[in-house]
């Protein structure tokens, strides 16, 4: 909004007591050990004080009134807006179960959160990570790292079954047990057992029992919307937005907590990705400020698993069919998932260059159909080239 000569005051409200921060880190680098605090911070204090943005750290939002325009905090004080910008993502799911509220039984979801591990790796020697979600399967690969004992526990029958398929899933898989971690796949939770307090197993509802010093649950997130008032909300607490990311007058939503117009499809999705929510931050400064900017972008993640990152690019809520060009047991393919005849997302380790094409062909909505793909005739550069 500086960027584009808005004056007036910019308030970042957020409930945490640190400065924004580089929250995809926490199961990756910074929860192995690699990362200091140091490198945690997006920008330095000296970036708010330059662009004069009023940075309020521990301030709770206990409602906002979208009648009003009017935001109330934790201590009753309120404050007004004329444009209002929501993006608090979400909060980890819990377990519902016996035991899940013991000491050291984790999510991972803020700073706070991560430390909290960190402080207990030094004390035990096995980890239990209950979900096979990305957040799940990166802190299994970090804690691993960190030297534990890890166990994954999931109700699947293979990895990520419904985003990228059994192939793609069980090369995933076998990845993290070439580094150490094992897995119960098929398996739920019963319960998870107490010694004085601090969980010493997990108890599944097959029998068996696995010991444990940590319990990481990684079972996916929800929104954080519920504090809104006069905002209709999806069944799963998601916030609708049209093409200008506007909830309603006056006020914006942005990153895991939207739900909005995808522009290849028109349909209406929500995705929880890092580089989206960024996107989404960008187009609302714009249309905060008057102007009518739809978002148009391809979506984008990159996650590591074991030893590799996997780089995937689009969106396929579910897919016809999976066309893979190359060799997975290599390490070298590129994934092509195909909706209706037309390809609504890839996924590769390494082929960051055509996957660079790729992006750009999306863009300009010239990516080929599943005919061609399949036919091994596609070379994303070459075709990117001729346009």
């Amino acid at each position: 909004m500086r960027q584009l000569g808005y004056e007036g005051r910019i308030f970042l409200i957020t409930k945490e007591d640190r400065t924004p921060y580089d929250r995809p880190n926490l199961s990756k680098e910074y929860l192995s050990g690699d990362a200091p605090d140091e490198w945690m911070p997006l920008r330095g204090e000296d970036f708010y004080k330059k662009y004069d943005i009023e940075l309020t750290r521990n301030r709770y939002v206990r409602e906002i009134d979208i009648q009003k325009q009017e935001i109330t905090f934790a201590d009753s004080a309120t404050q007004h807006y004329d444009e209002l910008l929501i993006a608090t993502g979400g909060v980890p799911r819990k377990l519902n179960i016996p035991g899940s509220d013991l000491e050291n039984v984790f999510t991972l979801r803020s700073f706070d959160d991560a430390d909290h591990i960190v402080n207990q790796v030094g004390k035990g020697k096995k980890a239990i990570v209950i979900g096979a979600s990305f957040i799940g399967l990166e802190t299994a690969a970090s804690l691993r790292k960190q030297g534990l004992d890890v166990h994954v526990v999931a109700p699947e029958t293979f990895l990520y079954e419904k985003l990228f398929g059994e192939e793609i899933g069980r090369w995933i898989q076998k990845k993290h047990e070439d580094n150490g971690v094992k897995f119960s796949l098929g398996s739920t939770v019963a319960k998870l057992e107490s010694n004085d307090g601090e969980v010493k197993g997990v108890s599944l509802k097959n029998g068996e029992t696995l010991d444990a010093d940590i319990v990481l649950v990684g079972i996916g997130v929800k929104p954080v919307t519920d504090f809104i008032k006069g905002l209709s909300l999806e069944s799963d607490g998601g916030a609708k937005v049209d093409h200008f990311l506007m909830a309603a007058d006056h006020v914006y939503a942005a990153g895991d907590i939207a739900w909005f117009p995808y522009w290849r499809n028109d349909q209406s999705v929500r995705i929880e990705h890092w580089r989206l929510a960024q996107q989404h931050g960008r187009i609302a400064a714009h249309n905060m400020l008057g102007k009518q900017i739809p978002y148009k972008s391809i979506p984008f993640f990159w996650t590591s698993q074991g030893s590799v990152t996997l780089n995937y690019l689009g969106h396929a809520k579910d897919w016809d069919d999976l066309m893979i060009d190359g060799n997975i047991k290599e390490d070298d393919f590129m994934a092509y998932f195909i909706k209706n005849n037309e390809v609504a997302a890839v996924a590769t380790p390494n082929r960051e260059k055509q996957l660079a094409a790729i992006h750009h062909l999306m863009i300009l909505d010239k990516m080929p159909g599943s005919a061609k793909i399949r036919d091994h005739a596609f070379d994303p550069v070459e075709t990117l080239q001729k346009i």
